[in-house]
């Protein structure tokens, strides 16, 4: 086949009409192709950066989305951490705000002595816990049938089934150098408890750190459980206080929030045919009181914690303060000896209560009136009474079982 641009040609180049030259009419063509590659080549560079800019803008995106996602996950992670470690804080508070807690009416009695049992905890169901608010109006308690005991009441029997220790912690704590606590206990209990106190004595008096010494003093059997005369002082004694729904109660003297006198009393309505545990349980619960301690639980039915400030009712497996007890007398006190020159607080022992205090102390006892109560449950009542002078008069009782 003739070639066009060949034959298109000839007429006006013979020489192109040979075979053998026939290349030359193609030139044309071939310079047009290499043009072309030219322009190719050079917008190759061009476009290759391009591509390497999408590339690297498509890696930025992923590695933002993947960060995004990572921030989102982590967020999530910890809010429900939190939400965990709120709900178990929540759950484990078992006390109230004072600020928060409600009036409970305390008229009834219990018709027949509570007795602690040694074959182990009950079953009984819990009702709905209440307590009394630390700020209401002055409340007026009926006469008792002894001048130093609450009037009667019947607290809802039964606790629930919890191994978490419960406890409303009121903290008082006696004077002191940080050089350990000398304390003078004055022993007022009748004969059939002296061999239970001397028991609870060596019990606190030689624990271990060391923080507390107990100087004993022999005095007249007082049922009535008068208010020492001197500061300084525990007073324990025992006597009939009648159906109050409570083993014991302490009183409380404090001075700028320190206890300057205490007083330790024993029910013997419900402890005189009580077994000797249960009787040593309460005398060592209330005389730990009287240094200054409070119950680490309040929960009948969980487990015993081996120290006798656990309500229990089986007293068998807490008749004495255990370690921690004594650590806690240590962090009040510090040990017995030790030289500590940032703290000097006078120690006011022997030093004698003004004589209005103690009347004042004597009239409240044996017509209480005008008490503010700061805890009122099914296990404790807590409450108190301005005597004047700087002077507070506390009042706790604690049921020994439910």
């Amino acid at each position: 086949m003739t070639d066009p641009f060949f034959v298109r040609h000839d007429r006006f180049c013979p020489v192109l009409g040979d075979p053998k030259t026939a290349w030359v009419h193609n030139l044309p063509s071939i310079m047009t192709n290499d043009k072309v590659e030219n322009q190719v080549s050079r917008r190759r560079p061009e476009e290759q950066s391009v591509t390497d800019e999408v590339s690297e803008y498509r890696k930025r995106q992923r590695r933002r989305s993947i960060l995004f996602a990572s921030l989102i996950v982590l967020a999530f992670i910890l809010a429900t951490v939190l939400g965990v470690v709120l709900t178990r804080d929540s759950r484990n508070s078992t006390v109230s705000d004072p600020d928060s807690q409600q009036n409970q009416n305390d008229d009834n009695v219990p018709e027949t002595p509570p007795v602690l049992s040694t074959s182990g905890p009950t079953t009984t169901p819990s009702p709905t816990r209440t307590v009394a608010p630390s700020t209401f109006p002055t409340q007026s308690l009926a006469p008792t049938a002894t001048g130093s005991n609450f009037p009667s009441a019947t607290p809802t029997m039964g606790a629930s089934p919890t191994n978490t220790p419960t406890a409303f912690v009121i903290l008082n704590r006696w004077p002191s150098t940080s050089n350990g606590l000398s304390l003078t206990v004055q022993n007022a209990l009748s004969p059939d408890w002296q061999e239970t106190f001397t028991l609870v004595r060596n019990d606190w008096d030689n624990g271990i750190p060391d923080a507390v010494t107990l100087n004993v003093q022999r005095v007249a059997v007082d049922t009535s459980c008068a208010v020492p005369s001197t500061q300084g002082v525990l007073k324990v004694c025992n006597g009939n206080a009648g159906r109050t729904g409570f083993f014991g109660f302490n009183n409380l003297l404090l001075q700028d929030g320190l206890i300057v006198a205490a007083t330790a009393e024993l029910n013997d309505f419900y402890l005189s045919d009580n077994s000797v545990d249960a009787r040593r349980h309460t005398l060592c619960r209330h005389i730990g009181n009287g240094l200054g301690l409070a119950n680490v639980d309040e929960d009948f039915f969980n487990q015993d914690l081996g120290t006798c400030l656990d309500s229990t009712n089986d007293p068998a497996n807490n008749l004495s303060p255990n370690r921690n007890d004594y650590v806690q007398l240590a962090a009040y006190y510090g040990p017995v000896g030790r030289r500590n020159l940032q703290r000097n607080i006078p120690k006011p022992s022997d030093l004698a209560l003004p004589e209005d205090i103690v009347l004042a102390y004597a009239q409240v006892v044996s017509s209480p009136t005008n008490w503010r109560t700061l805890r009122h449950d099914d296990r404790t009542i807590v409450r108190e009474t301005d005597l004047g002078g700087g002077f507070i008069l506390q009042k706790k009782a604690f049921r020994a079982r439910q």
